[in-house]
């Protein structure tokens, strides 16, 4: 919760808590309810089996991510309408996962080629709705807009875990407010930028 009061403060909106932290769904549910004015919200992130997507639903999860496409999830989330976000590399595997439902697509590893992959997948096709992930940065985060991405995820470049651990928030605070400013989103920071993680 620190790391996330921390995102919040600085003016993120979404946030995603992996199952692979302990205690993941009580996270979601904390999260959730603290969210519940409609401007912040909450996500379950390594979703792999339709379990963990029916409980991340019951915790309060409006959007879940994968690394991969995973059919089942994509099915309970077209049912249950939930947002789906699954992570895919190829062309073919992007348009696949897009043509499954995906609200949009995970670009992982993003930072294998970088913000000239993502430029060069949107001149064929131009209706992917992209999400770089996977070593985004600060430095880069902007590239990977200009190039055509429709948001970026970060996770440990923005969260501190050691401070948080000290219970010092600031340095992650910093790190999001001077992301949104590396964006230019200040004004209107809900939308663009998620941060993903266990926190």
């Amino acid at each position: 919760m620190r790391a996330v009061d921390a995102l919040r403060s600085a003016g993120l909106s979404l946030v995603e808590i992996t199952t692979d932290s302990p205690g993941w769904q009580d996270s979601v549910a904390q999260v959730a309810r603290a969210g519940d004015d409609g401007r912040f919200e909450v996500g379950a992130g390594t979703v792999m089996t339709v379990r963990q997507a029916e409980e991340a639903r019951r915790a309060g999860a409006t959007f879940l991510v994968s690394p991969t496409l995973v059919e089942e999830v994509a099915e309970l989330a077209r049912q249950k309408g939930i947002a789906y976000v699954p992570g895919a590399f190829t062309p073919t595997e992007i348009h696949r996962a897009q043509a499954a439902g995906a609200a949009c697509v995970k670009v992982f590893p993003a930072d294998t080629l970088g913000a000239a992959y993502i430029r060069r997948l949107l001149q064929p096709l131009p209706m992917l709705r992209l999400v770089p992930t996977g070593g985004v940065s600060l430095d880069t985060a902007p590239g990977y807009l200009e190039a055509g991405a429709i948001a970026v995820a970060m996770g440990g470049g923005l969260i501190d875990a050691d401070a948080l651990r000290a219970n010092d928030g600031t340095s992650t605070r910093t790190a999001a407010e001077q992301l949104l400013r590396r964006l230019g989103v200040e004004a209107e920071p809900h939308r663009r930028t998620h941060a993903q993680g266990g926190t």
